[in-house]
């Protein structure tokens, strides 16, 4: 079992880029969220992003969701710069902006070693 997560941790290493997440601001909320009352600060973060998304994935995220992209951040990744994830959080990655329309825990050989995100490109 241990050797699906080095696996798994092998696979992000390869794979992954630095995007950058925008990380909502506790209390910052209010009705005009999304025509431009927002407030973040940004972080550099490893991780994995993926456009050419699967049956397989799409159903595991939700049929009707609508997905541009998945985003694999592990947790070990957020822990170094000792941040969460909150659905308010947006993600800025190859110069577009996305926000979080479901959030998954990535669980390999019983552990848990990240986040699946699906992303939506924000209009």
């Amino acid at each position: 079992m241990q050797d699906l997560k080095l696996t798994w941790e092998d696979l992000i290493n390869a794979v992954s880029l630095i995007i950058t997440l925008k990380k909502f601001s506790e209390g910052t909320y209010n009705e005009d969220w999304d025509e431009g009352a927002r407030n973040y600060t940004e972080y550099s973060i490893d991780a994995r992003v993926k456009y050419e998304l699967s049956e397989r994935e799409i159903e595991s995220l939700g049929e009707n969701m609508q997905l541009d992209a998945i985003v694999f951040i592990r947790n070990k990744d957020l822990d170094a710069k000792g941040i969460t994830l909150v659905p308010q959080d947006r993600f800025n990655i190859n110069a577009v902006d996305y926000r979080i329309t479901k959030m998954q825990s990535k669980i390999v050989a019983g552990q848990d070693v990240g986040f699946i995100l699906g992303v939506r490109e924000v209009m």
